[in-house]
């Protein structure tokens, strides 16, 4: 493993190797989506399932046009609106140009622009690249240069220092207005673009990625409470390191894949606790990381 610089990179992709780069969200592993076997290398790095289809991200509007089937009113008003940005939609593919491997063979393909110069910059020079999270299936996500390091060390990385968002994006289907994962974009922010309802419909069941009920997850157990009491009594004189949400959902984001490798292998459990404003909107996306990377709920 080795830090490169984007020149670097964009020689590595043209040549078909994946690379980490940076985004606003998390680091992703890229490989151009003309490359298939680029695209396996992908799948053969992080031990992610086939099942498990695998974002676009592209520069522009203009570039997801030519990756989809047609673009509605609503894609174009939330394009306009929220990219780049950690917004990814879900619509109908271009089923010439897009590869089932890369949609692992659904019908639909999902489009992302990246708040991020290193990447945009590797878009124009090799064209759209598929970057799932730079990390082994399921494990915690990388926010620094340094995390994939520690958990991928044969792949290069372009260092762009700490994520701004610090999670992965928000997913919609914009076909039909619902939310498939939430993130820092949140139902209200969307619905007060489109001026319609959007549903919250995230689900284990959800061919998108994430969407497995155990993700995101250190060596260490993690234990959410909310009681002290109720934590005492579960671990029983076992030890805990615990892992303060604060309360600037935007300051956690960032942070919280960060401390989640700091406490790792340090004690017998990480605890969080979780406070009843946890559960407001702009919560969700930090939520739903810490429901599938704990290992016990205790309401």
């Amino acid at each position: 493993m080795s830090i490169i610089s984007i020149h670097q990179a964009i020689d590595l992709l043209k040549k078909g190797e994946p690379v980490a780069l940076p985004t606003e969200t998390v680091y992703g592993l890229a490989a151009p989506i003309n490359n298939l076997k680029a695209i396996e290398k992908i799948f053969e790095i992080k031990k992610r399932p086939l099942n498990d289809p695998l974002i676009v991200h592209v520069t522009n509007l203009d570039m997801a046009e030519t990756l989809i089937s047609k673009a509605s009113i609503d894609f174009e008003k939330l394009c306009k609106k929220f990219w780049p940005g950690p917004l990814t939609l879900v619509t109908e593919k271009n089923k010439t140009l897009v590869d089932d491997l890369l949609t692992s063979n659904g019908s639909t393909v999902a489009l992302r622009s990246p708040k991020s110069n290193l990447f945009l910059k590797a878009i124009d020079a090799v064209g759209p690249l598929a970057a799932p999270s730079a990390n082994l299936f399921k494990k915690v996500s990388p926010s620094k240069a340094e995390h994939i390091i520690a958990s991928l060390p044969g792949v290069c990385v372009v260092d762009g220092g700490a994520c701004e968002v610090g999670i992965e994006s928000t997913i919609l289907d914009v076909d039909r207005l619902k939310i498939l994962r939430p993130g820092m974009i949140t139902i209200s922010d969307i619905a007060n673009t489109l001026g319609k309802t959007i549903l919250n419909q995230e689900t284990e069941l959800s061919n998108i990625p994430g969407a497995e009920k155990d993700h995101y997850q250190p060596t260490t157990k993690v234990i959410v409470y909310s009681s002290k009491d109720k934590l005492e009594e579960f671990l029983k004189g076992r030890s805990h390191t615990g892992l303060d949400l604060g309360k600037d959902p935007r300051a956690c984001a960032k942070s919280l894949y960060s401390n989640l490798r700091e406490q790792d292998q340090k004690a017998d459990f990480i605890s969080i606790k979780w406070s009843p404003e946890y559960n407001l909107e702009n919560w969700l996306g930090i939520k739903n990381r810490i429901e599938k990377a704990s290992s016990y709920w205790m309401d």
